[in-house]
């Protein structure tokens, strides 16, 4: 990865033509990752297959949950997708570290926020109510598979570019795919190297770093999935 300082010139063309702000919802604004263990845990338990631990549960996460349940060989995909949405909403969640003042930041400053997640609408707007961040997201489209086809849509639509934060894999291919600046956040369920892996342009370990996107004079914070050329 190259050095964060070495990035300046291009973080502050992307503050200037950004118009869209989309968020994955699960392990990238919510802090969810137990409850999302806990879940796949209660879906094979009643396929009486033993649930994985919590840290052998992020490292085999991935998504689309079709492909998070077929590698514990369940068959009946989308009766387990339906039983680990409802299972989520049977817990509450905390939103991460640092998220209600980065949305805040980014709402101030007109960027439109968006979330485009795949969980069940009922899961994010029970969440976005019971963390206080439903007024800085002015958008959000759940149960989005794939979610490029909602970030296709969104950059149409705001005729500008379009940044996706995400915490998986699934993520940041949904995002270049759709032609979005792909930016991953290490601080979820995936790890900062198989992010970049999977094509982030830019990885961040904590959403605070997002913040400079609102303020060019501040120093990047961000660092490069890929080298500079």
């Amino acid at each position: 990865m190259a050095p964060a300082g070495s990035l300046l010139p291009a973080l502050s063309r992307l503050a200037d033509s950004i118009s869209v702000m989309a968020f994955d919802w699960n392990g990238t604004l919510a802090d969810d990752s137990d409850r999302a263990w806990g879940a796949t845990c209660s879906v094979l338990e009643k396929r009486g297959v033993v649930g994985p631990s919590a840290v052998e549960h992020l490292a085999d996460f991935c998504l689309p949950l079709a492909s998070h349940f077929a590698h514990y060989g369940v068959q009946e995909i989308p009766e387990a997708i339906a039983e680990w949405n409802a299972a989520m909403t049977l817990t509450s969640a905390k939103s991460m570290p640092g998220a209600k003042e980065m949305l805040e930041r980014f709402s101030a400053a007109g960027v439109v926020v968006a979330v485009v997640s795949a969980a069940s609408a009922d899961v994010v707007q029970r969440d976005l109510a019971q963390m206080g961040l439903e007024e800085y997201v002015g958008l959000t489209f759940a149960e989005a598979d794939p979610k490029r086809t909602v970030l296709e849509g969104l950059r149409q639509a705001h005729g500008g570019r379009v940044a996706f934060v995400g915490d998986t894999e699934y993520d940041m291919q949904e995002a270049r795919a759709a032609g979005a600046i792909a930016i991953g956040f290490a601080g979820g369920y995936r790890p900062a190297a198989a992010l970049a892996a999977a094509g982030a342009e830019f990885v961040v370990n904590r959403l605070e770093d997002l913040w400079h996107l609102t303020d060019r004079t501040a120093a990047p914070l961000l660092t490069s999935g890929r080298r500079d050329p």
